[in-house]
């Protein structure tokens, strides 16, 4: 279960329909709670511990990481395929680092040979 402690500059903070939050005081929340109110617990002023963190929610069902995805996994999902980024890597950065891996972009000499192939290939078509 989460533990969340406030540690703003008031002495204490009401946050939802629960008694003011006293700074400095650790409260375990349920994992349910924390999800429902993670986007307004800024780090700044807030430790959070024991958190399993957003879930992940593949929008789509395609099984390809897109925004209801949390990064933890993206970054797994691209290491499953051998993708490794540099350095610390964003949410948004791993999004587009796989955007890159399933669209790869092809240098000129790929594209020149396929469009001799496709010059190559005879008319298809009734030919008497």
């Amino acid at each position: 279960m989460p533990s969340l402690t406030y540690l703003g500059p008031s002495y204490s903070i009401k946050l939802d329909k629960a008694e003011h939050r006293l700074r400095g005081v650790t409260e375990v929340v349920s994992q349910e709670w924390m999800n429902k109110w993670r986007n307004r617990l800024d780090t700044k002023y807030w430790r959070i511990e024991g958190d399993e963190g957003t879930p992940t929610v593949d929008t789509d069902s395609d099984g390809i990481p897109d925004t209801g995805w949390n990064r933890k996994d993206i970054l797994g999902w691209l290491d499953s395929k051998g993708v490794i980024p540099s350095g610390y890597t964003a949410k948004g950065r791993a999004l587009d680092l796989v955007a890159e891996y399933l669209n790869p972009v092809l240098d000129e000499e790929q594209v020149q040979v396929e469009e001799v192939l496709e010059e190559e290939q005879p008319p298809q078509g009734d030919e008497e």
